[in-house]
């Protein structure tokens, strides 16, 4: 499946949008829980200078009425307020005076507030109380100098949440709002310098493999997309030049071809015309050489007949011959003989 440019970069810029946002939102929602943190710490400080206010001396300490009144008061005043602990030492012993919950007056409180009794800072944390998510304060009470017990304010954090929440939705209304015209001015901006002169580009590369090399590109600008438009550009005109020369040295070429092939035509037709001629040359002279062998073997056998005779006649002059080489060489030694006889004087007496 093929994605387009314009696709992946609406993709980029959305999903940079999100990290971008949602960074800022991360970032914003943790400042608004401190902030609103402060302020729920704040409001349990000012409770409990109130309630120290109201606590001038150990034997008011001791009073659980006077205690009880100040508590209901700055419950009824502070609609927020959860819970108030007062915690007093007693003999040692650190124990809770006064509550709006009764149930725990009289009992050890947390063991946090041994903690602050021995640091002198207040601690807060947030809880569960009853089914509901407050901020539990712990606060020492300071009296002469010293402290003589604590104080646990649990503000409920119903507000907080309701805050919170109101604080995520305005957050994701902005995201959402902020990415979709993020988004579109990105997208207008990437048609506009990105998409459309790429789509230009395309088209020309387009028409160009067309053979339709005299289209040319109509962009000026100042940046890579202008470069790149003038090397589009000059490379349509090298292409055209190439294309031109193409042409030319095909029509030549053509013309060469059917020169060449009217050559060959030609050589080919004398070529024929020489092959004929040269058969009937070579006819000829087969005949004239089968002609001329017969008349020499007519001849070598007639030569040869005579030769025959010939030697037939000298065989038998040569018989002749030496019969008569043989008569004659008994003739001279009969005259030998003859010429002795004739030599001795015998023979004449």
């Amino acid at each position: 499946m093929i994605h387009s440019l314009k696709t992946k970069l609406i993709l980029a810029v959305i999903l940079v949008s999100i990290v971008i946002f949602s960074a800022v939102a991360a970032l914003v929602i943790i400042q608004q829980k401190i902030v609103l943190e402060q302020e729920f710490t704040k409001q349990a400080n000012i409770l409990a200078q109130s309630l120290n206010a109201s606590i001038g001396s150990e034997e008011a300490l001791s009073d659980q009425n006077r205690l009880q009144n100040s508590i209901y008061k700055l419950i009824w005043l502070n609609p927020d307020v959860v819970q108030i602990n007062i915690n007093a030492l007693r003999n040692q012993n650190l124990i809770t005076a006064a509550s709006n919950d009764t149930t725990i007056v009289g009992q050890t409180p947390r063991e946090t507030n041994f903690a602050v009794i021995e640091s002198g800072k207040a601690v807060s944390k947030t809880i569960t109380l009853k089914g509901h998510r407050v901020l539990f304060i712990t606060s020492p009470i300071f009296l002469a100098g010293k402290t003589v017990g604590t104080y646990e304010i649990a503000l409920s954090l119903n507000d907080f949440n309701q805050k919170m929440f109101f604080t995520y939705f305005r957050l994701v209304f902005i995201m959402i709002a902020g990415i979709m015209a993020l988004t579109l001015t990105m997208i207008l901006l990437l048609d506009h310098l990105i998409i459309r002169p790429i789509d230009i580009l395309n088209k020309t590369v387009k028409s160009f493999g067309a053979e339709n090399l005299s289209h040319r590109i109509r962009i000026v600008r100042k940046d890579e997309i202008g470069e790149l438009t003038k090397a589009f550009n000059q490379m349509g005109e090298n292409l055209e030049e190439s294309y031109t020369r193409l042409e030319q040295l095909n029509e030549q070429l053509k013309e060469a071809y059917q020169e060449a092939e009217e050559k060959v035509k030609q050589r080919t037709w004398e070529l024929e015309e020489a092959k004929t001629s040269l058969e009937q040359k070579v006819q000829e002279r087969t005949k004239e050489l089968q002609d001329l062998k017969d008349n020499l073997e007519k001849q070598v056998q007639q030569r040869t007949a005579e030769l025959r005779q010939n030697i037939e006649e000298l065989e038998k002059i040569q018989k002749i011959t030496t019969g008569r080489e043989l008569r004659m060489i008994e003739l001279k030694e009969q005259i030998k003989k003859m010429k002795k006889r004739l030599k001795k004087p015998n023979n004449f007496s």
